[in-house]
């Protein structure tokens, strides 16, 4: 479990960085095209959707906790 979390850490870190890199592209691109405004609205909803992958990837990071805890709890009432 401790290897899939910092997988999951790392997958995290790359996909904020890429949400980063994709709105930094966006903001420099000069919008008086419609291809270039059409690329700005690509590449905004690109971030959004890269921004929201990590959180997911957060959210299972967090059940990998629980499950590590409740493992834990369970050895540590096993009486035999």
């Amino acid at each position: 479990m401790d290897l899939a979390a910092l997988h999951l850490r790392r997958v995290a870190d790359r996909l904020i960085d890429a949400a980063a890199l994709a709105r930094r592209l966006a903001a420099s691109t000069d919008w008086q095209t419609p291809a270039a405004r059409a690329f700005f609205a690509l590449a905004e909803q690109l971030a959004d959707d890269i921004g929201a992958l990590g959180l997911v990837a957060d959210a299972v990071r967090g059940e990998i906790a629980l499950a590590r805890t409740r493992i834990t709890m369970a050895n540590s009432w096993d009486c035999r």
